[in-house]
């Protein structure tokens, strides 16, 4: 395809693997402003022509030209910008830091802020390339390749690793820079993403350009030529056959695909292509089981030009085969075959045969769930019988609820013995019709098995078929009784049981009592007042109260849930405040004991007394420190804001900072000192371990209605390096949670004299307090 004026073309050019020929004399255009997508499968040869445009690979034959010029040239002047498949993140330098260098090695580069925008990662400016996830380095690796602003960007597969809403943020993204007038060469493996954001595709197999144009215009009509990217089969016996026995694999030859739409149109697209597109194809592992598609009906296709599944020329359905022949003479045999799909229960796999096993493997699938919950249930009864004989032990109730059995359809079961009289009759014969009887009996107790079995899980109570079956249950017993009367009447409070048992919410009260009028006008029909003043009542009964035992029943359960549920976030947060402790407690006594330790070894060979008392420092401390870990352990620990400074101006001075405090004001509340403590504590040990300063200031101001506390020194001013997000309770934000759960803030950041300063702020007096003070420690 020729284009008006070419930014890129490609002219015979053949890329050598060995015996593998990449690219095999392709001849290819790429015009201005368009968006290009190579499309192919893991290995097909994509990345042959994005290594040969940037000049990475030299081709063996042919020539590739850019803007006119050889791709070095092309590259020096700054007109060409790349994304490859791999690269390892830069060690020690942010994002910011990174984009503003590739910027500046351009003449004329995008604006920095710019380049992050479009790659969505303004937030992540001031983070450390190599502490950021797979996905986040692959948006600053996406942000590098347009920072100078580029004529050509070449991008290798840049969707790879990111989670669906960073895919179509970049796809965005890329959008808008192509509609700037550049041109835009993206590899991928999806055909949506190329159909949808490419002006052109590309399709690569075997390194041959197999097609090329629009979605539309590749995959129309009926395929003249073998493509390369199907099956490969050395004999029918090869392809894939439903088994009666249920699962059936692919054989381990090569890559399938399942058509889930049964339609006669042909396409010439691969099932790997039309992966994920509208659910229209799926692909299929070789050698694993066939994931389970949409459609009942699905039809096995090895070849562009075959039919799926019962989608012949002269009609029908099942098994047929057909030749088709590839440009060498060769021929293939391909079988077709039709396939019952497994329903959510049954397992989510195909099988083969008809509806019967499909049915069959649904039932084992529930029965195997009954038995789990079973065997569930056994586990809870043992602990419970555990806990009661250790109690009994100590002399005491267990502090434990007896688990009862899993209700199931079972506990309904004992209540069909009320229809026991009419069986009776009908096998003595004194029942008319018999036949007619017999049936109609049955298909009650099915209906009624199938009604009451369903109403113990919310989703099949809700279901419309178990709404369908008890309204056909109601059809079947009225039947019954209008013909036969007498002791079929027992029918109605079976119906009210299967009533109550599957309805919930305002509807029951309104169906029960409006069933238990109709059953009493079908029986006062029968039988006259006592018979339906008696099965009326029976059938109200019946369903409020089979309504009240398992609504009751579900509200134990979901009481017990939600006390387990409690308990685990209870033993969550207890993890939480110990963590926190052993974070802030460790972290400040070692990085004391460390300091110490230093001035002690300087001052060994000069003044021995001087070094003996920086030891005796050291084991104050940590006996101290031994001390707080118990406290810790048992979660109390008391405090003072004094007691705090004092110990920062000696871990200050050992650190050869001059320590200044400042204090003033009105005395504190326990609970405000004690997390103004914690400030002091985590500042202060920040200040040692990081700050390279020569001094350092704290302040407290305690007001009439706030307390402030800020520290500041005079060092580096960098910023702390903060925990990773999702990890709460470590260093400054886990001190902003604490302030924020009592009603106060924390800042910090470089001072605007230098260094670093950290700002507290906190209410005198606030409600806030206790829960503050239960979720964090006090500092001792």
């Amino acid at each position: 395809m020729t284009q008006r004026g070419s930014a890129a073309s490609f002219s015979g050019a053949v890329r050598t693997y060995g015996a593998v020929r990449a690219g095999d004399g392709a001849d290819l255009e790429i015009g201005h402003g368009e968006t290009e997508a190579p499309l192919g499968r893991d290995g097909a040869g994509k990345s042959t022509p994005i290594g040969l445009l940037p000049g990475l690979y030299e081709p063996g034959a042919g020539a590739v030209r850019l803007f006119g010029a050889t791709p070095g040239r092309s590259v020096r002047a700054g007109r060409v910008g790349a994304m490859l498949q791999e690269a390892r993140p830069v060690p020690r330098v942010t994002v910011g830091e990174l984009v503003t260098f590739m910027a500046s090695r351009h003449p004329a580069p995008m604006p920095v802020a710019r380049a992050l925008e479009l790659a969505g990662i303004t937030d992540l400016a001031g983070r450390r390339v190599d502490r950021l996830s797979g996905g986040q380095v692959q948006r600053v690796r996406f942000a590098l390749a347009p920072a100078g602003d580029p004529a050509l960007l070449v991008l290798d597969e840049p969707t790879a690793a990111l989670d669906v809403e960073a895919r179509h943020a970049f796809r965005a993204s890329m959008r808008t820079y192509a509609r700037r007038g550049h041109t835009v060469l993206f590899s991928t493996h999806h055909l949506e993403e190329a159909d949808a954001y490419a002006d052109r595709i590309v399709v690569i197999d075997r390194g041959r350009i197999v097609a090329e144009g629009t979605a539309t215009t590749c995959g129309a009509g009926r395929a003249a030529t073998w493509s390369p990217w199907t099956w490969q089969a050395g004999s029918p016996r090869t392809w894939p056959r439903c088994r009666a026995s249920g699962r059936w694999r692919w054989p381990a030859t090569g890559p399938g695909s399942v058509r889930t739409t049964p339609t006669r149109r042909r396409s010439r697209w691969p099932g790997w292509a039309r992966s994920g597109a509208r659910g229209a194809r799926r692909t299929v592992v070789p050698g694993q089981p066939v994931p389970r598609p949409a459609a009942r009906s699905v039809g096995v296709h090895a070849h562009p030009p075959v039919r799926a599944a019962g989608d012949r020329r002269s009609g029908g359905s099942g098994a047929g085969r057909r030749c088709h022949h590839r440009p060498d003479g060769l021929a293939r045999s391909v079988r077709f075959v039709r396939c019952a799909v497994v329903p959510p229960s049954g397992g989510d796999h195909l099988t083969g045969g008809n509806t019967k096993m499909t049915w069959v493997r649904g039932v084992r699938c529930r029965i195997q769930a009954l038995r789990a919950e079973r065997h569930q249930w056994r586990a809870a009864h043992e602990r419970f019988k555990a806990a009661q004989r250790a109690a009994r032990k100590q002399g005491k109730e267990p502090d434990v609820d007896h688990p009862g059995p899993p209700p199931t359809g079972f506990a309904l079961l004992p209540w069909l013995l009320m229809g026991m009289g009419s069986l009776s009759n009908l096998l003595q014969g004194r029942t008319p019709n018999p036949w007619v009887g017999g049936l109609g009996l049955l298909a009650f107790n099915s209906l009624y098995l199938y009604v009451t079995f369903r109403s113990f899980e919310r989703d099949r109570r809700e279901a419309l078929s178990t709404r369908l079956a008890l309204l056909i249950m109601a059809l079947v017993t009225t039947g019954l009784a209008l013909g036969y009367g007498g002791d079929w009447l027992t029918f109605f409070p079976l119906l009210g049981l299967a009533t109550g048992a599957a309805l919930r919410g305002p509807w029951l009260g309104r169906t029960g009592l409006l069933l238990s009028v109709y059953a009493g006008a079908v029986s006062y029909v029968r039988g006259g007042w006592g018979d339906a003043s008696g099965i009326g009542y029976a059938t109200f009964i019946s369903s409020m109260v089979t309504a009240a035992i398992l609504g009751l029943s579900e509200a134990v359960r979901e009481l017990r849930a939600a006390r387990e549920e409690l308990a685990r976030r209870a033993v969550e947060k207890e993890r939480l405040r110990f963590s926190r402790d052993l974070h802030d407690l460790l972290g400040h006594t070692l990085s004391v004991i460390v300091v110490k330790s230093e001035a002690a070894r300087r001052l060994a060979p000069r003044d021995m007394d001087a070094a003996l008392g920086q030891i005796a420092d050291i084991e104050s401390v940590g006996r101290q420190a031994l001390t707080e870990i118990r406290e810790a352990v048992t979660g109390y620990r008391e405090g003072s804001l004094a007691t705090e400074l004092t110990r920062a101006r000696s871990a200050l001075s050992a650190a050869s900072v001059e320590p200044v405090v400042r204090q003033s004001g009105v005395p504190l509340e326990p609970q405000t000192e004690a997390l103004l403590s914690w400030v002091v504590r985590e500042a202060v040990t920040n200040v040692v371990r990081h700050s390279d300063a020569g001094r350092c200031e704290i302040a407290v101001d305690c007001g009439a209605e706030q307390a402030r506390l800020t520290v500041t020194d005079n060092g580096s001013g960098r910023p702390v390096s903060r925990p990773e997000q999702g990890i709460g309770g470590t260093g400054l934000k886990g001190l902003t949670e604490r302030l924020a759960a009592a009603g106060g803030s924390l800042t910090a950041g470089p001072s605007p004299r230098g260094g670093f300063a950290v700002t507290a702020e906190l209410p005198v007096v606030s409600a806030a307090f206790a829960d503050a003070a239960a979720t964090a420690p006090r500092a001792s």
